[in-house]
């Protein structure tokens, strides 16, 4: 463990009284230093019953990040807080005494693992239930899709995960590895239509106009309802340029939707025509009907402008533009 002190965190020292974090607020110039006095702080907060850990973490597109895992040493699991954005917080102002209250609020949040079968892992009959894809983006992800199964998509990747814990706009998830797949004696082309089955089950697809997004935006979601089907379509608009969101209702990973069977196929005859896919997000689609004025290389540099400056680097799906056909019922990068 290094020492604060020595790390750029002058001044900077806790203890607990009462439960109460005191802690004098120094002048912490690096994540090395600030995860450090973050994991002091842990250690005496929740004692020798829990094995505070800082660890590196690679999420999705290479994005590194600086995880701190709290984890009572009864339970073989625990959930991963990220420290990036506590301390942007904390070099804006925040003390560091209410940086630790934040942690403490969520891991109390992320509790929800303690219900988490670790068996999971080695017993393929305890996991097939919460076994969901998603989509990420295949040149992005080289380094990490070499260590676990997946399915090629054009320029994008299907990768696996076990769904530990599921909440408002978040989840609680472990990625699927190859050892996995080993323990469960089982292959890709097993657990994709188990996992299609799960992911439009648990994560309901959804196709909305722009405009029904953003009147729906600051409200609760809509109730699925008992429909038989995995998706709602929305009602066509009279725009002059109308522009479709297409996600979950969770917006959650929801550009899974674009394998959801039958989803693109039922747009198209929603809309009467064919139509382009704009990858807005590992998180959404924009759908857009094609008329006579498209112009593809605009959409093209649009989707590259956006991922470039609008979206978090960790959440750009595809640089690229996709196109749907009727005719023959299938995608294609254009």
């Amino acid at each position: 463990m290094n020492n604060a002190k020595n790390n750029g965190a002058a001044n900077s020292n806790s203890n607990n009284e009462g439960g109460r974090i005191i802690m004098a607020d120094g002048t912490i110039r690096t994540m090395e230093a600030f995860a450090g006095t973050v994991k002091s702080a842990m250690e005496a907060v929740y004692g020798s019953g829990y094995s505070i850990s800082i660890q590196p973490v690679t999420k999705n597109n290479g994005t590194h990040l600086t995880g701190l895992a709290i984890r009572e040493k009864v339970i073989n699991i625990a959930p991963t807080i990220y420290l990036e954005s506590l301390f942007e917080e904390y070099q804006d102002g925040m003390t560091m005494e209410a940086v630790c209250k934040e942690i403490m609020r969520l891991y109390e949040q992320g509790k929800a693992v303690r219900g988490f079968d670790s068996r999971m892992v080695t017993d393929f009959n305890r996991a097939k239930e919460r076994i969901c894809f998603k989509l990420v983006n295949a040149e992005r992800n080289r380094e990490l899709l070499s260590g676990i199964p997946y399915i090629p998509y054009h320029d994008l990747a299907v990768v696996f995960y076990i769904l530990v814990s599921r909440g408002h706009k978040d989840a609680g998830t472990i990625l699927v590895r190859n050892s996995f797949m080993d323990a469960w004696g089982t292959d890709t082309q097993t657990i994709y239509p188990i996992a299609m089955e799960n992911t439009q089950r648990i994560f309901r697809g959804r196709v909305q106009s722009m405009e029904s997004v953003m009147v729906e935006m600051m409200e609760d979601m809509l109730d699925a309802g008992d429909s038989g089907e995995f998706y709602d379509m929305p009602a066509v608009t009279e725009d002059v340029f109308p522009m479709y969101v297409a996600s979950n209702h969770d917006r959650l990973n929801g550009a899974s939707v674009l394998l959801y069977p039958n989803l693109l196929r039922d747009f198209a005859e929603c809309i009467g025509s064919d139509f382009y896919i704009l990858p807005s997000s590992i998180h959404e689609l924009i759908f857009l009907p094609d008329t006579e004025d498209m112009d593809v290389e605009y959409m093209k540099m649009m989707v590259q402008g956006i991922n470039g400056s609008e979206v978090a680097e960790e959440e750009v799906l595809s640089d690229n533009v996709y196109f749907y056909s009727r005719a023959y019922d299938r995608v294609e990068i254009v």
